[in-house]
This record gives structure tokens, sequence and C-alpha cells, in this order.
């Protein structure tokens, strides 16, 4: 008797677990609409280049080589964006987004000390689509790519009154074109509300995580 229920017993636990990994990797049918908020960190493509550009620099007649050191500090973006799915794989929508953040430039010829500073503001607007390689009922992973527009404040401190280098750029603001590289997304949780990750590049930075709704 005592075998029967052990066997008994390991059948309905095997077809347990079986329910449950089909029910854990069955394919889900991509909601027509999703909202996502998010958070990246990592370098923004907007200033890159703003001291190697900056008039006052190239004036001075001081060789690049001498600020040999850029340190970024509190470089991140909030972002909200909206998808609608034109199938199970693919998918168009917009994204919104605001980054701020800033860095400062260190010279080796003054011990290392801070020269300038630099801040700066952006709010960025892209049209994006996404491409779902595999979209499971409780995970998922997909590329997705983001293009479009930003608009870039910008703020330059001198540090150092004192020394033979002037920054005077002082304030700015441009227009540019933005953009939004993601290699790997990746998405867990429930039906209606996911956690997800991003790897790439961009406006955006290189890390992205947020949580996303269907609708």
């Amino acid at each position: 008797m005592s075998k029967k229920l052990l066997t008994f017993g390991c059948l309905v636990a095997m077809s347990v677990v079986t329910v449950a990994n089909a029910q854990f990797f069955r394919v889900r049918e991509a909601p027509k609409h999703d909202i996502a908020v998010s958070m990246g960190f990592g370098s923004s493509l907007f200033t890159q280049d703003h001291f190697s550009s900056c008039p006052s620099i190239r004036n001075s007649g001081v060789a690049m080589e001498v600020l040999d050191s850029y340190e970024w500090y509190d470089d991140n973006s909030i972002n909200v964006s909206y998808h609608y799915s034109l199938s199970d794989r693919l998918g168009i929508g917009l994204q919104f987004g605001y980054g701020e953040g800033g860095w400062e430039v260190v010279a080796s010829h003054y011990c290392h000390s801070s020269l300038a500073n630099m801040e700066y503001s952006s709010f960025y607007f892209m049209p994006s689509g996404r491409w779902f390689w595999w979209n499971r009922a409780h995970f998922g992973g997909y590329t997705r790519v983001a293009a479009g527009i930003g608009f870039l404040w910008e703020k330059e401190n001198d540090c150092n009154l004192h020394d033979d280098i002037d920054f005077t750029c002082g304030k700015r603001k441009s227009a540019k074109f933005a953009y939004q590289l993601c290699g790997l997304g990746l998405e867990w949780g429930g039906e209606l509300i996911r956690g997800f990750a991003e790897a790439g590049y961009g406006v955006q930075g290189y890390i992205t995580i947020g949580v996303k709704a269907t609708l």
C-alpha cells in the first residue's frame, strides 16, 4: 500500500512540475499596449566633446594633452515610453526622457587640480521600435532601437580663476540628434506588471532598469 501511495505521490508531483513548467515557458501573446517607466545610468552622448570643441580652449594655445582627465558625476536619466504591438514580435512606440549630469576636467601640470566643471540637462523625444526574440509567460528578451531629437542645456564653470586657462564658454543651448541602441533587453514578471533591464548605448545610458505595465 505504501509503495502505491509513494508511486501515486511521485506521479502527482511530476504532473504538477510538468504543468508549472508548461505554464512558465508558455508563449505569451504580446499585449497591444504597454507603458514603461525607467531610469538610465551611464555617459551621455550629448556632451562627449564639449571641452575639446570649446572656443576658449582652442584659442588659448594650450595643448589638449594637458587636459588629461575627465571625471563624470551624477550622470543619469529618467524615461517614459509607450509601445504598440504590431505582432507578437514587432512593436513601435515613443520615448520621452530627461537627463542630467556633468563632468570636470583635471590638468596634470596643475597637480591634478580641477580646472573646470560642466553641468548639463537634456530632454529628448524619440520614436522607437522593439523586436522580441522570445516572449514567454513570465520572461522575455528583445532588442530595441530609438532615434529622434534632443534639447541640451549646458553650463560651464571655471574652477580656478588664477590659472592661465580661461574656460569662458559659459552657457549654451542646442538641439542634437538623439538615439538609443539596446542590444539586449530582459523582462520578467506576470501578465500585467513586469520589471526589465536593458544594456545599450545612447542618450539614456549604458544600463536601464524599470517597470512596465500592459494595458
